[in-house]
C-alpha cells in the first residue's frame, strides 16, 4: 500500500519491445509531484498492483532499441518524462533502467549533454511553457504566482520577460528576493516581510492582475 515502507527491488532486465526503448537512467528529479504520487494522492496506480517505482522525469543513456525503433538512437543522451499509462502498473524513473517509447516520453539529443539539465528539462518548463499559453488565451498581461524562487518559478520568471507579461513574484525568504533580482524580476513581494498583504493587494490592482498560478 502506499502507507508501506519504501524499499530497494530488482527488476529482470530483457530487451525493449517493439517501439520502446531501453534508456539507462543516469539521473532522477525528486519533485513535489513525486512525494504526491507516494502518498497516494493521484490515485494514479491501484494499490493491489503493487510494486511501483516513483519518478516522472530524469535523463540517461539509450542503450537498446525495440523492433520498429532506428537503431541510430543507441548510445544518445536523452531527458525522460513519463506518467502511468493505466492503473495496473508503473515504473518510474527512480531506478537504474526505464523502458520508454521514444515518440511520447523522451527528448533526444543530437550530442552529448549535461546530464544534470537534462533530468529537469521536461516537467518545469512544460509547465511553465503552459502559464505563457494560459495567459494568452485569456488576453491578460500580467499574472502573479507563489513559489517564485522555485525551479518552476524561476523559468517563468524568464518566459513572462520574453513576452512582456508583468508578473508579480511571491516569495517567502530574502535570500529569494535576490535570486529573483539577479534574474531580472522586477516586482517581489516577500511574506516575510510585515505588511506584505496590504503590498500584495495594491501592487495586483495597480497592474490589473486577474490570474494566480499557485505553485
Amino acid at each position: 500500500s502506499f502507507t508501506s515502507q519504501p524499499y530497494i527491488g530488482k527488476r529482470k532486465k530483457v530487451a525493449p519491445s517493439p517501439g520502446q526503448v531501453l534508456v539507462k537512467v543516469m539521473r532522477s528529479t525528486v519533485n513535489p509531484s513525486d512525494m504526491f504520487y507516494i502518498l497516494g494522492a493521484y490515485g494514479l496506480v491501484n494499490p493491489e498492483k503493487f510494486p511501483t517505482t516513483p519518478g516522472f522525469e530524469g535523463s540517461g543513456i539509450i542503450e537498446a532499441v525495440g523492433d520498429n525503433v532506428s537503431k541510430d538512437l543507441v548510445g544518445k543522451y536523452c531527458s525522460i518524462i513519463d506518467a502511468p499509462k493505466n492503473k495496473d502498473e508503473f515504473y518510474g524513473t527512480w531506478s537504474e533502467y526505464k523502458y520508454v517509447d521514444p515518440k511520447t516520453s523522451l527528448l533526444i539529443y543530437d550530442n552529448e549533454i549535461d546530464l544534470d539539465h537534462a533530468c529537469f528539462a521536461m516537467i518545469n518548463p512544460l509547465t511553465a511553457v503552459c502559464f505563457i499559453e494560459e495567459i494568452k488565451l485569456r488576453n491578460l498581461k500580467s499574472v502573479t504566482h507563489n513559489a517564485a524562487a522555485s525551479g518552476l518559478g524561476q523559468t517563468f520568471v524568464k518566459l513572462c520577460k520574453e513576452n512582456n507579461i508583468t508578473l508579480i513574484n511571491v516569495v517567502r525568504k530574502e535570500e529569494q528576493v535576490k535570486t529573483l533580482k539577479d534574474l531580472g524580476a522586477e516586482i517581489i513581494i516577500n511574506t516575510a516581510v510585515e505588511g506584505w498583504e496590504k503590498e500584495f493587494s495594491k501592487t495586483t490592482s495597480d497592474h490589473d492582475c486577474r490570474l494566480m498560478f499557485e505553485c
